[in-house]
């Protein structure tokens, strides 16, 4: 991740934090606005990830993706107003083969979710996909807009999110690389990432054992919260813990803080 592209720089002991560009050309988000990134020891852990406080939001069956932007930064913290207003096309060659591909989406994804040999089938065919078949942003027109500020306090990441209207149901995603985070502590239990999870907690923690790095999250009441890990190089490569925001639901904060070190039981 190179900070001269970055906006803001913000110290949490081993890792620095900073307002993510946009997504890189070559992942499934190109173009698309981010969140907060994390570098550890100079080295980039946000991966393809949405970041920490990325948004998209579900509205009539379709998922819109945030393409613009605007930024206050400051020496304590930084907010993002993101403008909710692209959907997400597929394309074969100049062929627009949207429908066709989320019906075949739609029909295989729970082999994937299943996992064992369905999700090794599906994870050929996304190798397949990739080589053909291209993602592109298509700006629709504001459907919601979003603001998330993001202080700092030692090492504890705190986060308040609100939107304009409650349309929809607001994903917030805490993404980072998942080839390098691919583990969920929940209580005394470690559990490997699947690709889309329900999670049972309020306090999950997202591990890393390769770097030895922990982050626990403190989530409100009244947000469904799932988990979830991709990685299919180049395009795919997240790990994380998103938050749902039931339609109508304007606000809520939450509190991310990293350790170091093998992970311990946590209180579920």
């Amino acid at each position: 991740m190179d900070a001269e592209i970055c906006k803001g720089i913000w110290s949490l002991g081993p890792i620095t934090a900073c307002l993510l560009p946009r997504g890189p050309r070559s992942t499934e988000i190109s173009g698309i606005a981010r969140g907060l990134g994390l570098c550890y020891r100079g080295m980039d852990i946000t991966g393809e990830g949405m970041g920490i406080g990325g948004v998209v939001l579900r509205s009539g069956g379709v998922t819109f993706f945030p393409m613009e932007h605007i930024d206050v930064v400051s020496e304590s913290g930084a907010s993002r107003t993101f403008e909710l207003n692209a959907l997400a096309r597929k394309y074969l060659g100049a062929l627009d083969v949207t429908p066709l591909h989320r019906r075949i989406r739609d029909s295989l994804s729970p082999l994937y979710m299943r996992g064992r040999k369905g999700e090794r089938f599906f994870r050929a065919l996304m190798r397949l996909r990739s080589l053909l078949i291209s993602t592109r942003y298509r700006v629709y027109g504001r459907i919601e807009v979003c603001t998330i500020d993001y202080s700092f306090n030692g090492d504890v990441v705190e986060l308040k999110v609100s939107r304009e209207t409650g349309r929809g149901k607001l994903i917030v995603a805490n993404e980072l690389a998942g080839t390098l985070f691919d583990t969920l502590m929940v209580g005394d239990r470690c559990l490997k990432l699947r690709p889309w999870t329900r999670c049972p907690s309020r306090r999950p923690v997202l591990v890393s054992k390769t770097l030895g790095i922990n982050l626990h999250f403190d989530l409100p009441d009244g947000v469904e919260v799932f988990a979830g890990r991709e990685v299919l190089p180049p395009r795919l490569n997240w790990a994380g813990i998103d938050l749902l925001m039931d339609e109508g639901l304007l606000d809520v904060s939450y509190r991310v803080r990293i350790s170091y070190g093998p992970s311990r039981r946590i209180p579920a």
